[in-house]
């Protein structure tokens, strides 16, 4: 870059370079721009996109929420897009690499690469997850339909149980109203959850007890591996061709799913909850914090692969169409979930004759619990699995390639010799392997503890550091006035006014203030059943806090208890901090 700082890189040259040239001969570059903003749009939509986004809004204002959401998009989401995306392209280089600008920063892009690593290694734990439930939807009865399975307990109670009841399996009486029935079970646990825990995870007592390792789903680990490796092993010549199908497909999915969801009966119920507006909420500081924190960890700042794309753009590509066009999508994609989520939700509390706040949920509760057990009402039920599950694959996919992607680039940068870029197949096998063995933990009946553990702390306040950090040392050690002359040779035009603001003062404060508008991670006893696994903790959750990802021992039903943890505000609040899960 031009100006103080960096000397190697004059007018956008790195060093090996006399001036810089549109195309990266040496590095390569995308094979076109359709093939950036897929994969740009495939790490930024992820997971977090349909299992979160829609339960926040939900919680935070219905509709109301829209509004701190779209200005937090606006002042704080688009803004570190673009910063990202132009200093990556400019420069040519990884999360490593740019830091040449200023190298007493380049600890910033040494916390990107662990930031990145640590995600990659349980984020493909997750879909391995998503791998198995779409190998087990390929039955003609979906096995968490109903409670006669060897796993199940005798306080199993499924909706299916259920509606058998009342359809003459059982003589009428007291239990002849489905709604009755719930009644009578609310101290009962669903057929899902029972799968999950009992069957898929056989979840161990403590975080220290191992167990063994659950061989299917080290199997699928080793599956989704492949994937990723076979998908990397030209890195993004060979990623950018697969982006036509990973980044598009979820979204004929969706709209298929959107489809049938709105077609059935309670539907309209389900995404009015969604969207009702409850303005009041705006006042509170939870409700902007929640937005600012959606927005930020949903768009994958700071994680070092927005710097990593980037970097395989031409020199003159526009970066600040493409942030604008990534960043709209991303929440676009987030506001559409949404209907797919309640439009089934709403037919499943219709079904229930419940209200819809019991059957609500988020995270891998909803997406291994709650969606799961909904599909089970539809007809045809495995083939609406095998899609809801397919689609999850491929939004995990997409943001898990370009976690890898980061991390290969950074050090084959690094390293920067022609022997290392003609072994970068191997570096990148190097380090799907190492991946794959440091989530054979993860795997075992402690695992989810571990996954847990990880979500919450490898990437929360050390991403709002990160970012920081690299708004500072861009705007006033590098320079802003420097800065701005790069982007004006890169694009032919400056960055607008509105961008040279938020870079130096608006970004950086909405990001300290929206964390203090936040309470700490978690630290209640439902927190240490999530955290450590201790029976103390369990025994504190039990008493009025219930733990997500359906991990309590003796769970009333997330569609019973009126302390199930669907409905418990003590819940929100020690999962205020969405945990890397929740972004793309």
């Amino acid at each position: 870059m031009v100006g103080k700082g960096a000397k190697g890189m004059l007018n956008g040259a790195v060093p090996s370079e006399a001036t810089k040239r549109d195309q990266n001969l040496k590095r390569g570059n995308w094979g076109n721009q359709i093939e950036f903003v897929l994969t740009s749009v495939g790490y930024a939509v992820g997971l977090g996109n349909v299992w979160r986004f829609p339960y926040l809004c939900y919680r935070n204002g219905g509709g109301a929420f829209m509004f701190p959401y779209f200005i937090m998009l606006i002042f704080c989401g688009i803004p570190l897009f673009f910063m990202e995306l132009s200093f990556g392209q400019f420069a040519s280089q990884g999360c490593l690499g740019v830091w040449r600008i200023s190298p007493m920063f380049k600890g910033v892009g040494y916390g990107m690469m662990v930031v990145s690593t640590y995600i990659g290694i349980y984020y493909n734990v997750v879909i391995c997850i998503a791998f198995y439930y779409f190998f087990s939807s390929m039955t003609p009865v979906l096995p968490w339909a109903y409670c006669t399975n060897p796993w199940n307990t005798p306080d199993c109670a499924g909706v299916l149980d259920a509606s058998n009841a009342t359809n003459g399996s059982r003589p009428p009486g007291p239990l002849g109203n489905l709604s009755h029935v719930l009644n009578h079970t609310l101290q009962r646990t669903s057929p899902s959850e029972e799968y999950w825990r009992l069957y898929v995870l056989k979840l161990s007592d403590d975080i220290g007890n191992f167990g063994e390792v659950r061989l299917p789903l080290l199997g699928c680990l080793a599956v989704s591996w492949v994937v990723v490796f076979l998908c990397l092993i030209r890195g993004v010549k060979s990623s950018g061709k697969v982006v036509y199908f990973t980044a598009t497909f979820p979204y004929v999915v969706l709209t298929i799913l959107f489809v049938r969801g709105v077609t059935l009966e309670g539907a309209f119920t389900g995404i009015m909850y969604y969207l009702t507006p409850q303005w009041d909420k705006i006042l509170e500081a939870k409700v902007w914090g929640d937005a600012a924190s959606q927005i930020f960890y949903s768009l994958g700042c700071a994680w070092g692969g927005l710097i990593t794309m980037a970097s395989y753009n031409k020199f003159h590509n526009n970066c600040y169409r493409d942030s604008v066009i990534i960043s709209i999508t991303n929440c676009a994609t987030s506001v559409y979930a949404g209907f797919v989520i309640f439009s089934i939700l709403g037919f499943m509390a219709n079904h229930l004759g419940v209200d819809v706040s019991r059957v609500a949920d988020h995270g891998p509760g909803l997406a291994f619990v709650a969606y799961p057990e909904a599909l089970t009402l539809l007809p045809i039920s495995p083939l609406w699995s095998l899609l809801f599950f397919f689609m999850l694959i491929l939004l995990g996919l997409g943001t898990q390639f370009c976690l890898l992607e980061t991390l290969v680039t950074a050090i084959v940068d690094e390293v920067g010799n022609e022997w290392i870029l003609q072994k970068k197949t191997y570096v990148t096998l190097g380090v799907a392997v190492a991946g794959f063995l440091l989530g054979i933990p993860l795997t075992s009946q402690a695992g989810i503890y571990w996954l847990l553990l990880m979500d919450n702390y490898a990437a929360s306040f050390s991403l709002v550091v990160i970012s920081c950090i690299m708004c500072v040392s861009i705007m006033y050690i590098y320079g802003h006035r420097n800065y701005f002359h790069d982007i004006q040779m890169m694009l032919g035009f400056p960055p607008p006014l509105f961008f040279q603001i938020c870079w130096r003062f608006v970004s950086p404060a909405i990001i300290f203030v929206s964390r203090l508008a936040l309470p700490p991670l978690p630290c209640s006893p439902a927190a240490r059943v999530l955290l450590l696994g201790t029976r103390e903790g369990r025994a504190g959750a039990l008493s009025g806090q219930s733990a997500p990802w359906g991990l309590h021992t003796q769970n009333p039903g997330h569609w019973g208890s009126e302390q199930s943890y669907v409905e418990s505000d003590s819940y929100v609040r020690t999962r205020s901090h969405p945990g890397t899960l929740a972004s793309g």
